[in-house]
């Protein structure tokens, strides 16, 4: 990894970013990922996104503490240069998502290459009967196209509730979109009630990233 200069390759890109870091990740540290979206921002007018992920190492293997996670926030907090990149930032925000309890840990594999990332935030009582529709809802939708990940933040601006949907391209993506909606499959009955806003993105995979 040292031989490779990953800041010079990140400056390069110029299109909307998911990068994700595990708290445990013992290859890159979250402060090397987060200089790279900085880089991104750049490049695309803060277009790229900083997740990370709890209890998960660098191939997405997971433990049990969050003793690391919390030092690494408070190490951050107290940093007169975070990241060693102040000269290039304008902000920056660091979050925690938990996976939805009946849904998979995310591991490294072939799912997308097409990923939408759709954050929503929710009212402040939304999140209980956003996970019980999803919960109900969640196993005939899966049979058109999986669902990589489910979550709601526990920092930051709560609740919010992100869900990532891979797909092979745009097309299939807009296809199955429209089947889940005129069978009726998708949304979860009452899951908009519990919404206040949405955001919508569409991430392509790095050469690198263990989630393609």
């Amino acid at each position: 990894m040292q031989a490779l200069n990953l800041a010079q390759a990140w400056s390069r890109v110029s299109v909307p970013t998911l990068i994700l870091h595990g708290q445990y990740d013992w290859i890159m540290s979250a402060d090397d990922l987060r200089t790279m979206k900085n880089l991104v921002d750049v490049n695309t007018g803060g277009a790229a996104r900083f997740l990370s992920l709890p209890d998960t190492g660098h191939t997405f293997e997971h433990y049990a503490s969050e003793a690391d996670l919390a030092a690494d926030r408070d190490a951050v907090a107290k940093d007169a240069n975070p990241y060693g990149c102040l000269d290039l930032t304008v902000g920056r925000s660091t979050d925690t998502f938990v996976q939805f309890p009946f849904l998979r840990p995310i591991k490294p594999g072939q799912y997308g290459p097409v990923f939408e990332v759709r954050t929503y935030l929710l009212k402040p009582t939304g999140l209980p009967p956003t996970i019980a529709a999803w919960e109900k809802a969640a196993p005939a939708r899966q049979k058109l196209s999986p669902i990589l990940a489910a979550m709601y933040s526990v920092s930051g601006e709560v609740t919010r509730f992100m869900h990532i949907w891979p797909y092979p391209d745009l097309i299939t993506r807009a296809n199955t979109r429209k089947t889940a909606i005129d069978t009726g499959v998708w949304p979860p009955p009452g899951g908009p009630d519990q919404l206040l806003r949405m955001h919508t993105d569409i991430y392509l995979p790095a050469a690198f990233s263990p989630i393609r």
